[in-house]
């Protein structure tokens, strides 16, 4: 089976993954209608179906550090290059795509703003990385 082939799930799922969450998101910004649940099913939803896709040769890995962790701990078998590449590639297309189909009313939603100090952020971020961890391998 040719690479490009192989790496499509990849660039689909995270491709979907990305336009159903933070579509849900910016929708949400510009009318209300979606709500703060609603945003939540969406990326569960979008997760998921993404997941199913890309489930039998990846693993349902879509994230690129899910995917690199997976080599490490040898339950991904051969390159990972590929499907990282074909990963990024699929977000950045995404996002594009739908900053150029929804409208535009503020300019910082979808940007990472924390809060606090740098020991409590960090320990979030590691703490949220370990729980992404566990449900894409569980």
């Amino acid at each position: 089976m040719p690479l490009a082939r192989r790496c499509s799930p990849n660039w689909s799922g995270t491709f979907a993954l990305v336009v159903c969450g933070c579509g849900a998101v910016v929708v949400n910004d510009a009318t209300g209608v979606v709500t703060h649940p609603g945003v939540a099913i969406t990326w569960g939803f979008g997760g998921a179906g993404a997941g199913v896709r890309t489930r039998r040769r990846e693993r349902g890995a879509l994230n690129p550090a899910v995917t690199l962790a997976s080599r490490w701990r040898s339950r991904f078998r051969g390159g990972v290059m590929p499907y990282t590449v074909a990963q990024v590639l699929g977000a950045f297309r995404s996002g594009g795509g739908a900053e150029t189909a929804l409208p535009r009313r503020n300019t910082k939603l979808g940007a990472t703003l924390p809060r606090g100090d740098c020991g409590s952020r960090s320990a979030l971020e590691l703490f949220l990385t370990w729980f992404l961890m566990l449900v894409c391998w569980a």
